[in-house]
């Protein structure tokens, strides 16, 4: 990555299930000498309290000043939330909405938006939840019970 005379970085802000605490990744994408295609992830940061636009800026200049990156993006693909928009925009960072999530977000409304899918999802999340313990056990599973649990989570 030092010898790319410019880069592309991902960035996205999540909290999982298992920690409350939020997260914000910095991902560097470049074309090598040799014309391959390269990635790595460099960072992972604890982002605390409010994800105000300016915490997020700050974040993220922190995070290319450790990589001496700043002078070297190229563009910056982040998600379309307003508060990271702003924050590329206050740190005059070149920056895109990613069209994956921008995709994702509209499909994910029109679908909720139908009455007809939302009572079809609510069907197959009942029928599952009751099939799955039958199929488990017809198969011989002594993990049915966890493998339930597992399931019934993801519904």
């Amino acid at each position: 990555m030092q010898e790319a005379q410019s880069v592309s970085l991902t960035t996205n802000t999540w909290t999982t299930s298992m920690c409350s605490e939020s997260l914000m990744s910095l991902t560097s994408h470049w074309i090598a000498s040799n014309w391959l295609r390269k990635s790595a992830v460099l960072q992972t940061s604890h982002l605390p309290g409010s994800h105000t636009a300016a915490l997020i800026k700050d974040t993220i200049c922190r995070m290319l000043d450790s990589w001496n990156l700043a002078s070297k993006v190229h563009v910056v693909l982040r998600d379309n939330a307003k508060n990271v928009t702003k924050a590329m925009d206050d740190a005059q960072i070149k920056s895109l909405g990613c069209t994956a999530h921008t995709l994702q977000l509209a499909l994910k409304e029109a679908l909720e938006s139908q009455r007809a899918i939302e009572d079809a999802v609510a069907v197959c999340r009942r029928d599952s939840r009751a099939l799955f313990p039958l199929v488990w056990r017809r198969r011989g599973c002594a993990q049915s019970s966890r493998a339930f649990q597992a399931w019934s989570n993801i519904l």
